[in-house]
């Protein structure tokens, strides 16, 4: 059997739900077999930080992306990932605020990170983008 391995990077990793689907994941058809590996993420909550460890065995940097640039995220991430899986923060975009409450500076500043952590990605692997981006949007 052939056997491929794909990387996964979970910015706004949470504790670890989606990576540890991810790592679960695999695939074996016609003789070839494909399975991912948590690279790690990206989460401003230590809580989640340490779930996201229990959960895939793998550190997760407890960090607010609004701080850490392209050159930082090279750094400790050398290598691009095949795959970026992210679930930025949307509850501005949810129904389960109002619209006034939705226009609130915080709910505002939550919508942006997405945004944000696309132009660092783009430009920490520009020379070796990743192939895939997956963003999950929670209703």
């Amino acid at each position: 059997m052939i056997e491929r391995g794909y990387q996964v990077f979970c910015p706004f990793g949470g504790m670890g739900a989606g990576a540890s689907g991810f790592a679960q994941a695999r695939v074996d058809l016609l003789g070839r077999s494909a399975r991912f590996e948590v690279l790690g993420g990206i989460d401003f909550d230590a809580h989640a930080c340490r779930d996201f460890e229990l959960l895939t065995g793998v550190a997760e940097l407890c960090a607010d992306i609004e701080d850490l640039s392209p050159a930082e995220i090279r750094q400790r991430w050398r290598r691009r990932p095949d795959c970026v899986f992210m679930s930025p923060p949307c509850k501005a975009a949810s129904k389960l605020l109002s619209d006034a409450k939705a226009q609130e500076e915080k709910y505002k500043k939550m919508m942006r990170l997405a945004s944000e952590w696309t132009t660092r990605m783009l430009e920490a692997w520009a020379d070796d983008l990743p192939p895939l981006v997956l963003f999950e949007n929670v209703p």
